[in-house]
């Protein structure tokens, strides 16, 4: 029969803590805030290999507190031949209800005359892509949303979140 000396005691405490801390915290965040399991082609379709990873949300502004520069996660509103509605996608506000949103000839996109982003006019497969087309003030209720890869489809193609 072994018997415990106060080391033998402390490693049992301390791999347990170890093992609480590794195991069930994530697991109560998960269930708390949720998760988003990030694909690849929604954040950066070059960076394909090395995404997928997973990323808590944690709603931290009350509804409707949304501000320019935010990082909101959604699902997606639209079937496209990309995305399917109700995909999980993180995009950065760039415009807001009352800005003024104005695309030029070249496909820039500006937002009080601050550039945010720009289309391109092919998928990543070569294929055309048709781009959301408008100039004037953001509605009330919608916002303008993009990515920071220069390929990401966000609002420029399909319009208003």
């Amino acid at each position: 029969m072994k018997t415990f000396t106060k080391k033998n005691n402390w490693k049992g405490f301390h791999v347990t803590r170890w093992g609480i801390i590794v195991f069930v915290v994530p697991l109560v965040l998960f269930i708390i805030y949720g998760a988003f399991k990030l694909s690849n082609w929604e954040i950066a379709p070059a960076l394909r290999i090395s995404l997928g990873h997973y990323v808590f949300v944690c709603n931290m502004n009350p509804p409707g507190e949304i501000k320019k520069g935010d990082h909101i996660a959604f699902r997606f509103p639209l079937d496209t031949p990309y995305f399917k509605k109700g995909d999980k996608f993180i995009k950065t506000v760039g415009c807001m209800p009352g800005d003024s949103l104005i695309v030029d000839n070249a496909k820039n996109y500006f937002c009080n005359d601050a550039w945010i982003t720009t289309a391109k006019d092919t998928d990543v497969n070569g294929n055309p892509v048709v781009h959301f087309v408008y100039s004037g003030v953001v509605p009330e209720g919608e916002v303008f949303v993009f990515g920071t890869h220069p390929r990401s489809y966000d609002s420029k193609y399909w319009g208003f979140l």
